[in-house]
């Protein structure tokens, strides 16, 4: 009996509340239902913002992995400009950065202001990521970049504080053990005398005193070529001197049919006579016969 009286005050108790309560916030109830409106109206656009920024999210990776994988630094660059200060555009830079920095390193001994002005870009990538983001890898490998590029324009001071400071925030980083060599070496007098050298030297290009070679062959023409003298070897073989006169050298005629036959005649009368003995017993015989009678018929 005591617990049904117990429910019954607090239920009681309980209606109490929600009455005081309604009347409390009757006048303030459109307000109230204006905000759940707000709120549900907020959700549903985060909602789609979410979902819109992640398939642009999406789009700006995808030209990312693109841009490196065609290998091209413009590409890169251009995604890191598109998408300046988002986490696709850092990692764009610091990697167009990188290539500028290895194509400048490359050219140093060959074409030094061209070679400089592709270090300058390389710094250009890097700064900015450096002020941006706060992602590690980023910074380390961004930090790295300078140091090198610092170093590369023969700015020895800049390059051993971005050294410094890789050693110093990432000691235990990839690029730590790399960076306390290079403070070393930089730390040396020899290599700062080098450097100073290297600074003041110009190389020449290779191919200077290079003719230029036209851009396509020149055309022969066999029809076009002028005729030249005429062939006159000399008929003395080297036997009658130099001074010999040089006659040009002609073929033989080839002989008529009357010519063969008195050749041919001549041959015949060149021949000796056959059977010499033969004709001195004709004529022996001939000698011996009595002679014939004139008047005989």
């Amino acid at each position: 009996m005591k617990s049904e009286r117990r429910h019954e005050l607090e239920h009681n108790l309980l209606a109490d509340w929600l009455s005081d309560t309604i009347q409390t916030i009757k006048p303030y109830q459109n307000m109230i239902l204006g905000g759940i409106v707000l709120v549900a109206a907020l959700v549903v656009v985060v909602s789609v913002w979410r979902s819109t920024a992640a398939k642009q999210d999406a789009v700006a990776w995808e030209q990312f992995y693109q841009a490196m994988q065609s290998g091209d630094t413009e590409e890169l660059e251009g995604v890191a400009t598109r998408y300046r200060g988002e986490q696709v555009g850092h990692w764009a830079a610091v990697t167009a950065g990188d290539q500028r920095l290895t194509q400048g390193c490359n050219l140093l001994f060959s074409d030094k202001p061209n070679a400089m002005e592709e270090l300058r870009i390389a710094v250009d990538l890097y700064v900015p990521v450096l002020e941006a983001s706060n992602e590690t890898p980023l910074l380390e490998r961004a930090t790295f970049g300078l140091a090198r590029a610092y170093e590369a324009q023969i700015d020895l001071d800049k390059a051993t504080t971005r050294y410094k400071e890789i050693v110093d925030r990432w000691p235990n980083g990839p690029f730590s053990d790399v960076a306390k060599s290079r403070l070393k070496a930089l730390e040396s007098r020899s290599v700062r005398e080098l450097a100073d050298k290297f600074a003041k030297w110009e190389p020449k290009p290779v191919t200077a005193d290079l003719p230029d070679f036209p851009a396509s062959p020149p055309e022969f023409d066999l029809d076009a070529l002028p005729d030249g003298p005429v062939f006159t070897p000399k008929t003395g073989f080297g036997m009658e001197g130099e001074d010999a006169a040089a006659v040009p050298v002609t073929p033989p005629a080839e002989p008529a049919e009357s010519d063969t036959e008195t050749t041919k005649s001549g041959e015949d009368a060149a021949q000796p006579s056959a059977a010499p003995e033969q004709s001195g017993q004709e004529g022996a015989e001939a000698s011996d016969a009595p002679a014939s009678d004139p008047s005989s018929p």
